[in-house]
Parts: structure tokens; sequence; C-alpha cells
């Protein structure tokens, strides 16, 4: 395998020369409606079936922020059993979170 360092990677010492480099995967691409309903498992991911994250958090957490954080989207029941979040609040919260670059 090559190193590739630019310049501009190693301008702060944070790469040792010589360290050779591993190829990062790049993060899924996820297509999101813009309208509609969007189910947990679709928010924040299920490895076991393949799908990504677009929030990448904890059930847990996904339901403590949902009900103790008025920004972030709230509960649609369809049913007894059955809850979704309307995609557009889904993909502000995604806005809110990138733009501010905190983390959850």
């Amino acid at each position: 395998m090559e190193n590739n360092i630019s310049p501009l990677d190693n301008q702060h010492g944070s790469i040792p020369a010589g360290v050779p480099l591993v190829p990062v995967p790049a993060a899924p691409t996820v297509a999101v409606p813009l309208t509609g309903l969007l189910r947990l498992s679709t928010i924040i991911g299920d490895p076991a079936k393949g799908i990504p994250a677009i929030i990448p958090v904890s059930k847990s957490t996904w339901w403590k922020k949902c009900k103790t954080d008025p920004t972030w989207p709230q509960p649609v029941k369809l049913s007894v059993r059955c809850t979704a979040w309307l995609a557009a609040d889904v993909l502000a919260l995604v806005d809110r979170l990138s733009g501010r670059g905190i983390g959850i």
C-alpha cells in the first residue's frame, strides 16, 4: 500500500511519517423522502436489516430526546404499537444538528 500523505494532512504532525494509511469507506447515502412518515428503524438505522442511520443514536436516546427536548421531532401515533415521525421534522433536525456542529 502506498502512503499518499499530502502536506496538508501532516501539517500539524498528526500523521507520523511511514504510517500506512487505511482507506475509510464512505458513509452510505441515505435517501429520505421530503414528505411522509418515517418509522424509528429508518431514522436510527437497523444494521441487521442493512438500513443505514439518518441520525445514529440508540433507541433509548432517540425516545429520551423526543420526550425531553422540544427541538426534536414529536412522535405521531398511528396505532397502539405503531409510531412514526414526520420526514420533514427529522430532516429539519438533521439540518439543525449539522449546522451547530454539536454532538447528540
